[in-house]
């Protein structure tokens, strides 16, 4: 029961941080965007 539910936090913990990240593409303007991304690379 306790590892079942570690492991929803581990697969919540995923999508929410993949949400955070598209939301925040979305939420910029396309150049902008693409500066980010390249900055992290």
């Amino acid at each position: 029961m306790r590892a079942r539910a570690a492991l929803m936090m581990q697969v919540c913990g995923q999508i929410f941080r993949l949400g955070v990240i598209v939301s925040a593409i979305q939420g910029e303007n396309g150049g902008s965007a693409v500066l980010g991304a390249s900055k992290l690379r």
